[in-house]
């Protein structure tokens, strides 16, 4: 009765370690077969003057934000000011 327990357990094992390499090849595979999206690699272009309009709106934002939260206008001219 022990030999065909052992026998069995042993047969349990390898049918693991066969399930665990399949999945840790499947998932090597998925990840070398990945291509990310061209939408999401490729960012739109934007022209200076737009980049411009956007940090001033986003300054005069802060100025109106200053009395009522600090901290908030504070943010967005450090979002402003970063390239």
């Amino acid at each position: 009765m022990f030999a065909s327990t052992a026998h069995t357990h042993h047969a349990n094992a390898r049918d693991y370690v066969t399930n665990v390499a399949s999945a840790a090849s499947a998932f090597v595979a998925a990840l070398l077969a990945f291509k990310p999206q061209r939408a999401l690699v490729l960012a739109p272009a934007i022209s200076p003057r737009a980049m411009a309009e956007k940090r001033y709106a986003m300054f005069r934002m802060a100025d109106q934000w200053q009395s009522l939260s600090p901290s908030l206008a504070t943010e967005l001219r450090f979002m402003a000011g970063r390239d």
